[in-house]
């Protein structure tokens, strides 16, 4: 990978389900959860015990280790059609 690399972070929801979220004046269901996040770190994929992607990297809490992830069956059908 010409020196690029990846790393794995275990983490845990903070609530075990999508919680309205206000960022910049706009109101979303996100996923909180509790796991640093650092800069580079949106859009990137956030699995569950069993490898499917449960969700997508949105914003952190300066300061803490709590993070944004926007839940992936919102993202899919805002972007794509989803096969269920």
């Amino acid at each position: 990978l010409n020196g690029m690399t990846w790393t794995y972070s275990p983490a845990t929801l903070a609530y075990p389900y999508a919680r309205p979220v206000i960022i910049d004046t706009h109101q979303l269901s996100l996923l909180v959860v509790n796991v640093p996040s650092f800069a580079g770190s949106s859009g990137g994929a956030l699995f569950d015990d069993n490898g499917r992607v449960v969700g997508f990297a949105k914003s952190a809490l300066p300061g803490t280790s709590i993070s944004y992830f926007v839940p992936s069956d919102a993202a899919c059908k805002r972007l794509i059609k989803c096969k269920r």
